[in-house]
């Protein structure tokens, strides 16, 4: 074997090891690399709502922002108070008219 394939062997194997190094860090990239919606996710954490109880017809309820906000939107036509629970008590409660968005 001549010393010109043998080097290009040697820079071709090189060359391989780098190119699965690179893949290898980027397939590790965490959640905390992620943009979402203009901001970067704090964490790998996400929320799911399965039910609201008891069940209110015209009431909407989904998360926003893994889990930092929810979204509740009343066309019942009746006024909905959500008061405030132990989870955060300094949250305060809410008040929303038929129609809103919160």
């Amino acid at each position: 074997m001549s010393r010109a394939v043998r080097a290009a062997r040697v820079a071709a194997g090189r060359a391989l090891v780098v190119m699965l190094g690179v893949l290898a860090v980027l397939a590790l990239a965490g959640p905390a690399s992620a943009h979402v919606g203009g901001g970067a996710a704090g964490s790998d954490f996400s929320a799911e709502l399965w039910s609201v109880t008891p069940a209110l017809p015209g009431v909407t309820v989904r998360v926003l922002q893994f889990g930092d906000e929810l979204e509740v939107v009343n066309t019942s036509g009746t006024e909905l108070a959500v008061p405030a629970t132990p989870v955060s008590p300094t949250s305060g409660s809410a008040r929303m008219a038929s129609g809103a968005t919160r």
